[in-house]
């Protein structure tokens, strides 16, 4: 390492997102990484971490590895950690912590960034150069939209970000969580982090700063993605050039933990729009395992999606069956790039101006690999649907234009359709709340 410091690796796991993890698997993973800090005794602690996995048993998983590990390294360890900023900050994790970072953009392309940033932090500590002082105000808020950090309210967020930082030297970082909107846990909300030298009164006043601001600019966050009857229109029309146009599901987003079986899309273009010529993934085991059967060439009438997703609709029709693949891939990136991902068996589905790329797991299809690597070439069509709200525009931004569509489905949120039962009261499900937005100081060390 250029600083000079001895890495000792640990355990790296990734999963698709989705519903809690199995008790004996995160158990199992928790007890490693403790295990191996307990071995090694290091001299400090860097964890990659995302900050909302839950499991059958614990809804803050992320804090109660870092209160192990702190158990474990004693009080004089430091501990970084970097995190997704959809992560749901909680006090065990900051009072187990030195350094709690997120990334700042979103689509997620500064994950690096952030993680040198905590690195460089946690080895300054380490000479001594740097006293680290942690503060955290929680905002009572669930943002539906507008999620995307180089436009908008959330671009004027980070850009006072910034501001605190340059203005108070003593302010080694500022982030801002988002908080992921269907994680039923608590606090849940929005969530201002700062990281100061030695200095609680300017940790604190930054992080307050930026959560006033936040609240006070939370109405504008209304939902204001376009319709696919919008966009198109725009495309028989002219208005939108280009082809192909990736189209992101925002209501079927796997990487939001949907089951990606949402057929809307489908739908409507197969009965409404059959000049246009799409490719849609599709979770949908059963039809893969009678694909298998028909095998390559075959045809078969079958159902397609909305087996798991509440108040979707299968796409029934006669299939004739393309390719069939494992679903092994690694992404190209530039988001996750280098990152291993897997489909389940996959079977490539025709019928009429329909492709659907029929997968037995819910995929991540907001790289192109998903579909080069079952021989779909995404040039070839005039519309690719994803199940990304935000990412996909990352990787597909060299093939065609890309647009986030509102559509139906369980990560397209509105009040009312989950029971949350943990989290803290939050506005706009509350809509007459006042917050107390004043920092909790972490100063551990």
């Amino acid at each position: 390492m250029q600083e000079g410091a001895e890495l000792i690796p640990s355990l790296s796991a990734v999963a698709a997102p989705g519903g809690l993890i199995a008790d004996d698997v995160y158990c199992a993973f928790r007890d490693e990484i403790v295990a191996a800090a307990r071995a090694t005794e290091p001299d400090g602690i860097f964890l990659d971490l995302h900050g909302a996995i839950a499991s059958e048993s614990t809804n803050d998983c992320e804090g109660e590895l870092m209160t192990a590990l702190r158990q474990v390294v004693g009080p004089s360890v430091p501990i970084a950690a970097c995190f997704d900023l959809h992560g749901n900050v909680t006090r065990r994790m900051m009072e187990a912590s030195d350094i709690c970072i997120a990334c700042k953009e979103n689509p997620h392309s500064d994950y690096h960034l952030a993680g040198d940033r905590a690195a460089e932090l946690l080895v300054r500590t380490l000479r001594g150069e740097i006293v680290p002082v942690s503060s955290a105000v929680w905002v009572p808020a669930v943002l539906r939209s507008k999620l995307e950090t180089g436009s908008g309210p959330l671009r004027d967020l980070h850009a006072l970000r910034s501001r605190l930082m340059v203005e108070q030297r003593s302010v080694l970082d500022v982030s801002l969580f988002n908080c992921h909107s269907q994680l039923d846990a608590y606090p849940g909300g929005q969530c201002v982090t700062a990281v100061a030298d030695g200095d609680p009164g300017a940790a604190a006043a930054a992080a307050e700063t930026l959560a006033r601001a936040l609240w006070e600019r939370r109405t504008e966050f209304a939902p204001d993605l376009p319709s696919l009857d919008d966009v198109l229109t725009d495309m028989r029309s002219g208005k939108l050039s280009g082809r192909p146009v990736i189209l992101g599901d925002y209501g079927d987003r796997v990487l939001a933990g949907t089951p990606g079986d949402g057929t809307y899309i489908l739908r409507t273009l197969a009965t409404q729009w059959p000049e246009l010529r799409v490719v849609a993934p599709v979770t949908a085991p059963d039809a893969v395992a009678a694909a298998k059967i028909a095998g390559s060439g075959g045809v078969l009438t079958c159902s397609v999606g909305g087996a798991f997703s509440p108040h979707e609709k299968p796409v029934v029709a006669e299939w004739r069956v393309g390719r069939l693949g494992d679903g092994n891939f690694v992404q190209r990136g530039p988001y996750l790039a280098g990152e291993p991902a897997v489909l389940g068996d996959c079977a490539v589905l025709h019928s009429g101006n329909l492709t659907v790329l029929a997968t037995s797991r819910p995929g991540l299809t907001q790289d192109p690999e998903a579909f080069l690597s079952n021989g779909i070439d995404p040039a070839h069509y005039d519309v690719v649907v994803v199940k990304s709200g935000f990412h996909f525009k990352l990787s597909f931004s060299g093939i065609g234009p890309c647009i986030a569509i509102g559509t139906p489905g369980l990560s397209n949120v509105e009040g009312g359709m989950f029971p949350f039962r943990k989290r803290q009261r939050m506005w706009p499900e509350v809509a007459d709340l006042e917050p107390e937005l004043t920092a909790t100081v972490f100063a551990r060390r």
